[in-house]
């Protein structure tokens, strides 16, 4: 069950970080489009939640929250179950 919650999750970060790169690909341009989606993904992060003027900006910002928690809980819960501790 962790398993599938942490590649669920995974695909949901990625959607989201294509979604924001894209928004800062409109409005900042490619330079910084391309250093959020490559090199520094906590930057296009912060900048979401910096840049929320659409309601669909907040829905896509609560879901990349949300499946990051989820995420992060389910791949320490399969770090346990696997017997790898961080």
């Amino acid at each position: 069950m962790a398993a599938i919650l942490a590649i669920l999750s995974g695909i949901m970060n990625i959607g989201c970080i294509l979604f924001v790169a894209f928004k800062m690909l409109e409005e900042e341009g490619a330079l910084k489009a391309l250093f959020g989606l490559i090199c520094c993904q906590i930057y296009a992060y912060i900048w979401g939640w910096l840049h929320l003027e659409e309601q669909i900006r907040w829905r896509v910002m609560g879901v990349w929250t949300v499946s990051l928690i989820v995420g992060g809980v389910a791949n320490y819960y399969l770090s346990q179950e696997l017997g790898t501790n961080y």
